[in-house]
């Protein structure tokens, strides 16, 4: 026999409401009968949902940088350019690439946003 629980989620916008049902559907699978977690949708809007993420905050951090007068390494300024392209677009995490992915690792390892992720 299968034990239903019912729970009531209280909180304003942002809270992190969906992000618990969607922790839960992951651990303990979908609602009715037994589902292994996410489906493949909820899996690619996950993805999106991250990629978008990763470069709209090193879009944040390249900002800080420029803000703060301090520069990036050699060799980083068209990594930039096509990281601040991408957020522009406001596509989300459809344009993430193999490229743009190299270029954020790139530009996470440079000193420059080392420094203003320490100082934030």
């Amino acid at each position: 026999e299968k034990r239903v629980v019912k729970l009531l989620l209280l909180g304003t916008g942002g809270s992190g409401k969906s992000t618990i049902v969607k922790q839960m559907k992951i651990l303990h699978g979908g609602s009715g009968t037994y589902s292994p977690g996410l489906t493949e949708v909820d899996r690619m809007t996950a993805v999106d949902t991250c990629r978008s993420n990763a470069v709209d905050s090193m879009a944040i951090l390249l900002s800080a940088c420029s803000r703060l007068g301090l520069a990036l390494g050699p060799g980083l300024e068209d990594a930039r350019a096509r990281v601040l392209k991408a957020t522009e677009a406001e596509c989300g995490g459809k344009m993430y690439t193999v490229e743009l992915a190299e270029d954020i690792h790139a530009l996470w390892g440079d000193d420059c946003l080392q420094n203003v992720v320490t100082w934030a």
